[in-house]
């Protein structure tokens, strides 16, 4: 009974991720042209689709990779028949690295827990979220002052 909820959850994600990477954007979206903060959407869209499928697939960490790395290939290459969406590949590799971010933080989380082990995967795990992180935070900076200015 316990894995039909688990796997109409990861069927949820997975429309729900396919929905947001292949649908039209509306107007109003699309005026705002390709922000950062849609591009780091692929980073945490993939890392917790990972975490999903990693505890829906008997908690194996190379299958929660292939299938996240698969779904992610896919939806990108999806987007070539979508009008107003496009595949590229910084896409693809923002969806990466969140997958190998959570992947590290599943690592860190295995039995055996010792620190050394602990202290590299959160190492892996930061190092993956610089890219999608620099991305963004020029963009949060500029929004935080904006908001002091009106306050």
């Amino acid at each position: 009974m316990g894995t039909d909820w688990k796997v109409i959850a990861l069927v949820t994600a997975v429309i729900a991720a396919v929905a947001a990477l292949l649908v039209p954007l509306p107007l109003s979206l699309r005026a705002l042209g390709p922000t950062a903060a849609f591009n780091a959407g692929h980073f945490v869209l993939f890392a917790g689709i990972l975490a999903l499928s990693w505890w829906v697939l008997g908690r194996s960490t190379l299958a929660a990779f292939l299938f996240t790395t698969a779904l992610n290939g896919f939806s990108e290459m999806g987007q070539t028949l979508s009008q107003s969406r496009s595949a590229n590949l910084p896409d693809f590799f923002r969806g990466l690295l969140g997958t190998l971010a959570a992947v590290a933080v599943l690592w860190a989380w295995r039995a055996p827990r010792d620190r050394m082990r602990m202290l590299g995967c959160a190492v892996l795990a930061l190092g993956f979220s610089t890219w999608p992180a620099a991305e963004v935070m020029p963009h949060l900076i500029h929004a935080c002052r904006r908001f002091l200015e009106n306050f």
